[in-house]
């Protein structure tokens, strides 16, 4: 996962776009959040044959922090991704993947959010508010499929929380890794970590921060000096897309104050043709215009800017 928002645009934005799309590149879907608009035309100029799929912004919160969510689809990828809704409640934006993309039986479901921070004018009550309704249109994506990712900068800090409970009884029984204690470095606790953790335990979802292979739970977002340490970005999974997790992976950019966070995927070939056949990698990634993340598969790549980038899955 990626952010990108949280610097401010100077004389080398050209060349922070660069890198950033350079990253892009390399994954198959990528999420990008807090990009404070909702013209991607900057960016498309170097991702020749790229969709992109956002949020509509209004007028009065262009250009404003802590808005924006813009989801890029390469080309190879195109035709099995399409936006399933847009949250009308909360900034989240839902996304269908052809089953093909990850060799499952069941189409995947990616939901790419931002939660704003805690802060005078957006207090607790209102996290609470946001997360309830992000629980809601999560249950709903489980209507359509029991395979799910979401990720995104949640701005929520979950220290060594577990969110294993009763209804991961199954999970447990493939992964009783989750059992384990979250590795952390970053040990702070707010109220959207407690929330976004009692989400995952509602719904059977695994938080990968701090438990798949590289991450450790290692900070996301050091600030524009490298002077802050946290970890405000998450990918959840499903136990089916929990278990083709191969490796996760923390990548630093001049274009943002967030790092990218990619994970891999093994993606196996069920019958017939499949996505990407040609080179088997599916690549999952969400960058936040402050925070960025990568998922990697091997059949396709996911990148999300805001807080997920992708990277490589086989099939």
């Amino acid at each position: 996962m990626h952010g990108i928002g949280g610097r401010s645009a100077d004389a080398n934005t050209e060349l922070k776009s660069i890198d950033l799309c350079s990253m892009v590149k390399l994954h198959d879907i990528t999420v990008l959040t807090e990009t404070r608009t909702s013209d991607a035309s900057r960016l498309l100029q170097h991702l020749p044959g790229f969709t992109v799929h956002n949020i509509k912004l209004d007028k009065g919160n262009e250009g404003k922090n802590g808005h924006g969510i813009a989801v890029l689809v390469a080309p190879s990828c195109s035709d099995y991704v399409r936006v399933l809704k847009t949250s009308e409640n909360v900034q989240c934006i839902w996304l269908q993947c052809d089953k093909r993309m990850f060799g499952l039986e069941e189409d995947v479901i990616v939901g790419a959010t931002y939660i704003n921070p805690q802060s005078r004018d957006f207090p607790v009550r209102a996290i609470q508010t946001h997360f309830t309704d992000l629980f809601e249109d999560t249950l709903g994506a489980f209507q359509v499929s029991t395979n799910v990712v979401l990720c995104g900068d949640f701005n929520a800090h979950v220290g060594e929380l577990s969110e294993v409970s009763d209804a991961h009884t199954g999970f447990v029984l493939d992964c009783p890794e989750v059992l384990e204690t979250r590795r952390y470095v970053c040990n702070s606790v707010n109220k959207a970590g407690q929330l976004l953790v009692d989400l995952a335990a509602a719904t059977s979802m695994a938080i990968t921060t701090g438990r798949v292979v590289g991450d450790d739970g290692q900070p996301s977002f050091t600030g524009n000096y490298g002077d802050k340490k946290s970890r405000p970005d998450h990918v959840l999974l499903s136990p089916a897309l929990y278990k083709l997790v191969c490796s996760f992976k923390m990548w630093d950019t001049c274009a943002s104050d967030h790092a990218a966070l990619s994970t891999e995927f093994r993606v196996n070939v069920v019958g017939g043709e499949s996505a990407n056949t040609k080179h088997h990698v599916c690549s999952v990634g969400l960058v936040s215009v402050s925070t960025t993340w990568f998922c990697v598969g091997s059949m396709r790549r996911l990148t999300c800017m805001l807080g997920i980038s992708r990277k490589t899955w086989s099939c």
